[in-house]
């Protein structure tokens, strides 16, 4: 099973960023699968910190920047 692609981690993101733009706007939103109100604004927030890494992460390894690497002085 493959992981989870940069894409679908930005696409997620995206969705927790306009519910909690739609809570902000109207105390609460509703999609054809869920529901949230004011009250949920703490668990939208851990779900944005969340996909918000997993982007940072998935981002820094297609640009080759996941890699550990060592540098030693040039003495």
């Amino acid at each position: 099973m493959a992981g989870i692609t940069l894409e679908q981690a930005q696409a997620q993101l995206d969705k927790y960023l306009d519910m909690i733009s739609a809570i902000e706007e109207t105390q609460s939103v509703s999609s054809d699968s869920s529901s949230a109100t004011y009250h949920d604004i703490d668990k939208i927030n851990r779900q944005i910190e969340y996909w918000d890494k997993k982007v940072k992460i998935l981002t820094q390894k297609a640009y080759g920047r996941g890699r550990a690497r060592s540098v030693a002085p040039g003495w």
